[in-house]
C-alpha cells in the first residue's frame, strides 16, 4: 500500500474482514531507525508466524518490505556470523517462502521512479568531485545560449531571459530536446567551450569519435574500447594526472544518455523539485505544487546536482542558508538514507 493511503486502508480492512470474517489485520512499520536485536528480531518473526496461523492480513508499505531485506544483509554484511544476521535472514527466507503479495495502485508502486537509498559506510564525495558540478553548470551555460533560437520556437519556453538571471527552460517535444542538446554537444566537443575540460588536446578525428561516443546512446565494444584509447593516450602524453575518460563518461550521461533532457523536459521546478532547507540544502522532490516530500531525495547522482543547479538558478542564491555558494552546496551534500 502507498504511504498516503495506508490509513485509510487499515480501516477499511478492519471493518471490511476483522468482523464478519473475522480476519486479524497486522500492521509491521520497518525503516532504517529500527536496531533490532536478538529479541526484536524474534518477535518480529514470531509476529509473522502468527499472521499464518490465523489467517491473516499484513498490511504494509514498500519501503517496510525493502528496508527489512536490506536490514538483513546489512547485518550479513557486517559481521556475517553474528546470530542476528542469520535470525534477519532465516525470517526473509521465511517471508518469501510463506506469503503472497497483494499490491493495491501497482502502477505506482512499481514505478520505477520509486526506490529505497539505503546508504552503508561513510559519507564521501562523487566519483570526479568538483568536475562533476563544474561541467554540470558549464553544460547549462551552452544550453541558455542555444535555447533562443528562433527554431525551437513552440517547442521549447524560455521565461525570464536576461543577462543577469539564468532563464526557467521547459523543453515540450522529445525531438527538440534532443536537437538542443546535439548542438550543445557539437559546440562542447568542436568549438572547445567548456572551461574545465579543452577538446584542443585531441585531434580532428578523434573528436569525431569522442562526439559519436557522447551523442549516441547505443554503442558498441569496438567504439568504446577506441576511445579509452584515445584517453589514455592523452594521459600518456601530459603531466595532468586525471584521466580524461571521466569527464568524457560525464558529458555522456549528461547528453547522451538524456540526464539533461529529463531534467529539462520532465522536471517542473516547485511542482516536481524544489528546497526544503530545514532538512536539505539540495534539491529534492516535490509532491505537489509549493509542497516538497518529507523524506524523499533524488537517488541519481547527475540528476540531483543538476536539479539543485537550477534550483538556485531560478530562486537564487538568497534561498542559501549563511550565503553559502553554490558549489559548496553541492559539493557537501550527499544522498542520504
Amino acid at each position: 500500500m502507498l504511504k498516503p493511503l495506508v490509513r485509510q486502508m487499515f480501516r477499511l480492512l478492519c471493518r471490511a474482514l476483522g468482523g464478519l470474517t473475522n480476519r486479524r489485520i497486522f500492521y509491521l512499520p520497518i525503516d532504517r531507525s529500527l536496531r533490532p536485536d536478538s529479541t526484536i528480531a524474534k518477535k518480529i518473526h514470531d509476529l509473522f508466524a502468527e499472521c499464518m496461523r490465523v489467517g491473516g492480513v499484513l498490511l504494509c508499505q514498500p519501503e517496510h518490505i525493502l528496508s527489512f531485506k536490506l536490514m538483513a544483509l546489512e547485518t550479513l554484511s557486517a559481521s556475517p556470523s553474528f546470530p542476528l544476521s542469520q535470525s534477519l535472514l532465516d525470517t526473509q527466507r521465511w517471508l518469501e517462502e510463506n506469503s503472497r503479495d497483494i499490491l493495491d495502485e501497482s502502477d505506482e508502486i512499481l514505478s520505477p521512479k520509486y526506490q529505497l537509498i539505503y546508504t552503508i559506510g561513510n559519507q564521501h564525495a562523487p566519483d570526479g568531485e568538483s568536475m562533476r558540478w563544474k561541467l554540470a553548470q558549464e553544460v547549462f551555460d551552452l544550453v541558455k545560449a542555444h535555447a533562443r533560437d528562433d527554431r525551437y520556437k513552440g517547442s521549447l519556453s524560455i521565461e525570464g531571459s536576461t543577462s543577469q538571471r539564468f532563464p526557467q527552460i521547459r523543453v515540450f517535444t522529445q525531438e527538440c530536446g534532443e536537437h538542443l542538446l546535439r548542438q550543445v554537444a557539437k559546440h562542447t566537443v568542436f568549438w572547445d567551450l567548456l572551461p574545465s575540460f579543452s577538446f584542443r588536446r585531441f585531434s580532428r578525428i578523434d573528436r569525431q569519435t569522442l562526439f559519436q561516443f557522447i551523442t549516441e546512446q547505443k554503442i558498441d565494444n569496438t567504439l568504446y574500447e577506441k576511445v579509452t584509447s584515445i584517453c589514455r593516450h592523452q594521459d600518456d602524453s601530459t603531466s595532468n594526472t586525471s584521466t580524461a575518460l571521466k569527464p568524457i563518461l560525464l558529458l555522456r550521461g549528461l547528453l547522451g544518455h538524456g540526464v539533461l533532457l529529463t531534467v529539462l523536459k520532465e522536471k517542473r521546478w516547485r511542482v516536481d523539485y524544489g528546497l526544503d532547507i530545514s532538512r536539505s540544502m539540495l534539491a529534492v522532490p516535490y509532491r505537489a505544487k509549493d509542497s516538497p516530500t518529507h523524506r524523499a531525495e533524488f537517488g541519481h547522482t547527475d540528476i540531483s546536482i543538476c536539479l539543485t543547479c537550477l534550483t538556485y538558478y531560478y530562486e537564487g542564491s538568497h534561498r542559501c542558508p549563511a550565503g553559502s555558494m553554490l558549489l559548496t552546496v553541492v559539493q557537501s551534500g550527499q544522498p542520504r538514507p
